[in-house]
C-alpha cells in the first residue's frame, strides 16, 4: 500500500501527516494544513498534487484518513508501532510525541527516532553498573 494521509486534532487544532503502512508509524511529523499541503507538493510533484491529492484530501476531511478501506483515524492507527522499540501508541502520544513536540519520524530505512533517548538511558544505566546484553567471555 504504502502511504496515507492523516488527520489528528488536539483539541485546538488540526494536523495533518503521512502515515507508513509500512512501519505502521507516522513518516513525517504533524504539520498545519498549509505546511502538510507544501510538503506533499515537494515530496511528490505536481502531477500527484493535481491527480491525487484532492481526492485524498477528501477522505481526509470526511473521516480523518486518506485509507480506502478504513472509516475513521482511530481504525487506521490502532495498531501502529510509533512508540519506542515499536510499541503501540495512544493517539493522544501520537499527537504529544509526533505534532506537539514533532519527534523525528520512524522510517523504512532503519532510522530509530528514539536513539536519544536509549543512549540516555544506556548510559544512566551504566553508571549505575548495569550493562544488558552483554556476554562475559569464556
Amino acid at each position: 500500500m504504502g502511504y496515507m494521509i492523516l488527520k489528528l486534532n488536539d483539541g485546538k487544532r488540526d494536523f495533518y501527516l503521512e502515515w507508513s503502512t509500512h512501519t505502521d508509524a507516522p513518516r513525517t511529523f504533524g504539520m498545519s494544513l498549509e505546511e502538510f499541503t507544501t510538503y506533499y507538493r515537494e515530496e511528490w510533484g505536481r502531477y500527484a498534487m493535481q491527480r491525487e491529492f484532492p481526492e485524498r484530501m477528501e477522505r481526509v476531511e470526511a473521516k480523518g484518513t486518506s485509507d480506502y478501506c478504513e472509516e475513521t483515524v482511530d481504525e487506521t492507527i490502532a495498531h501502529n508501532h510509533a512508540g519506542k522499540d515499536g510499541t503501540c501508541l495512544t493517539k493522544d502520544q501520537i499527537i504529544k510525541v509526533y505534532c506537539h513536540e514533532r519527534q523525528n519520524p520512524v522510517t523504512e530505512e532503519g532510522v530509530d527516532p528514539w536513539a536519544e533517548e536509549k543512549a540516555a538511558e544506556a548510559a544512566v544505566e551504566a553508571r549505575r553498573g548495569v550493562v544488558k546484553n552483554v556476554v562475559l567471555g569464556r
